[in-house]
């Protein structure tokens, strides 16, 4: 009964340090994430709309807000050009 006593502590004590460390190194993340996100919507806002078209000094893009460019992409290029493969030659 004892070492099974003991046995449970050493468990608990395992999954408290590892619950110690998870909770520090989400401490870091949040810190870093505080930091970064409110500039990466910043750097989205603007740099993507407004930076542009003032270094420019080109009209603003039509469209209504939030709607993407469109891209365009060339077909696929055919990998068959030189014709079906030739059958093996018989042994």
């Amino acid at each position: 009964m004892l070492l099974c006593l003991h046995c449970r502590d050493l468990i608990d004590l395992v999954f408290n340090l590892c619950a110690y460390r998870t909770n520090a190194s989400m401490q870091y993340l949040t810190v870093v994430s505080v930091l970064f996100l409110p500039l990466t919507f910043l750097a989205g806002v603007y740099g993507a709309r407004v930076l542009p078209e003032l270094s420019r000094g080109a009209p603003a893009p039509r469209g209504r807000p939030g709607q993407g460019v469109e891209v365009r992409t060339p077909p696929p290029q055919r990998t068959d050009v030189a014709g079906p493969p030739r059958p093996l030659p018989a042994r």
